[in-house]
């Protein structure tokens, strides 16, 4: 059986594409700290709140679970130009319970290119760790069976010598904001991640390594009417032999808005080249944002998940550090 655990061990490091590849999000314009690292602080307000969940091809066995979580803040030791963010992530594929999560901790720093602000360019980078294990109690083995009982609570008499692995992983990042006016702005960055292609492998093969991952990201939005705007993007990733592009647009209709809030629906399609049509709606309550999108598999896969791809839930809150401000002065005397 022993042999069978390490033919298993060495099929999920070459094949499986959790452990081969980054994690990825089809709504990666709300996870920002998984695309870019240049995009920590990268919002108006003092601190941000990021969570998202993925299920993905849960119509096959098990599937693929993705978590995730951030918090951002600005002006880093009273420095209004750097910012700084954690993230958490963990994936977790199959009924084998393979799972890999990573902790990280970046950093920004922004500059003003022009005299109105409305041009610049940020430059940031990140350190994580990330662990990847497998779950083998989840595994059956010959001697756990009894005639045709099987026993999970029989000893199965393995030794297993690996059952996970970690390793640091940096990535740095630059994007450039240009705010055309106060309704209509562009962004556009790069971001390289896994520089020093950690081994990825259960049992330390030196010829398996995590592949360097380049993404190019750009995003937008134009206003159509005072209630209207569209919000078109494109992202390009690669990874190794394999690549990702998503395009598509979202479209925001604001059934309040005025200086002090901004309440809107949203609703887009994307597309996933060669895998998935996105549908993505939404809700903005000025401070919070919330995102539901669902992936309609178009692949060859097809046959086996009956179109069925991921959903995707995502959660922006930005916090506001308000201090009220107290105007001083001079009592005026009585006079009897």
């Amino acid at each position: 059986m022993k042999k069978q655990y390490y033919i298993f061990i060495l099929l999920i490091t070459l094949f499986h594409p959790l452990v081969g590849q980054d994690i990825h999000f089809s709504q990666y314009n709300q996870s920002p700290l998984n695309l870019n690292p240049s995009l920590t602080g990268n919002f108006n307000a003092k601190y941000r709140l990021v969570g998202n969940f993925r299920n993905q091809w849960s119509s096959i066995g098990e599937g693929y679970k993705t978590y995730s979580f951030s918090v951002e803040g600005k002006n880093l030791f009273k420095v209004k130009r750097i910012s700084y963010g954690l993230l958490l992530f963990q994936d977790q594929a199959g009924s084998e319970n393979l799972t890999q999560s990573n902790f990280a901790i970046n950093f920004n720093y922004s500059q003003n290119l022009n005299y109105d602000s409305t041009l610049s360019v940020s430059i940031g980078a990140g350190l994580s760790y990330q662990q990847v294990k497998v779950d083998v109690n989840s595994f059956s083995f010959d001697k756990q069976y009894v005639g045709n009982s099987y026993n999970p609570n029989n000893p199965n008499g393995e030794n297993f010598n690996s059952e996970s692995f970690g390793y640091f992983n940096p990535s740095v990042g630059s994007h450039i904001n240009y705010a055309i006016n106060s309704d209509n702005a562009i962004k556009f960055g790069i971001a390289f991640h896994n520089l020093l292609r950690p081994k990825n492998s259960f049992l330390q093969l030196e010829d398996q390594q995590l592949e360097m991952r380049t993404a190019y990201h750009f995003s937008s939005t134009f206003l159509v009417n005072q209630l209207i705007d569209i919000q078109p993007s494109v992202l390009f990733m690669k990874q190794g032999k394999a690549q990702e592009v998503i395009i598509g647009s979202n479209l925001r209709y604001y059934f309040e808005k005025t200086r002090y809030a901004r309440k809107a629906i949203t609703g887009g399609v994307f597309y996933r080249n060669k895998d998935a049509a996105i549908i993505n709606v939404g809700l903005e309550l000025t401070q919070t944002s919330l995102s539901f999108s669902y992936d309609i598999g178009t692949s060859d896969l097809t046959q086996a998940n009956n179109n069925k791809g991921g959903l995707e839930i995502s959660i922006v809150h930005l916090i506001n550090n308000y201090k009220p401000h107290y105007k001083r002065g001079t009592k005026c005397p009585n006079f009897m």
